[in-house]
């Protein structure tokens, strides 16, 4: 069980994984909705959770990788 500061949300632990893998799928540029848990962590004053890796808000500011395959 983990809980974000935010309103006070509470979450299983599996909601941790889901939360980054999101991210990653976003990263990537898959066209996924943000999870409950990013979003929350996200709105949080606490820096540890507004900063991390399962927050929302950092998906949104990373500019995608530029392709160099050609």
């Amino acid at each position: 069980m983990c809980s974000a500061p935010s309103r006070s949300y509470r979450f299983g632990a599996q909601a941790l994984q889901e939360s980054f893998v999101t991210n990653m799928k976003r990263l990537r540029g898959e066209d996924v909705p943000h999870h409950p848990l990013g979003l929350a962590a996200a709105e949080s004053p606490d820096p540890e959770w507004s900063r991390s890796f399962y927050s929302a808000a950092w998906t949104d500011i990373v500019a995608p990788v530029e392709d160099l395959s050609e």
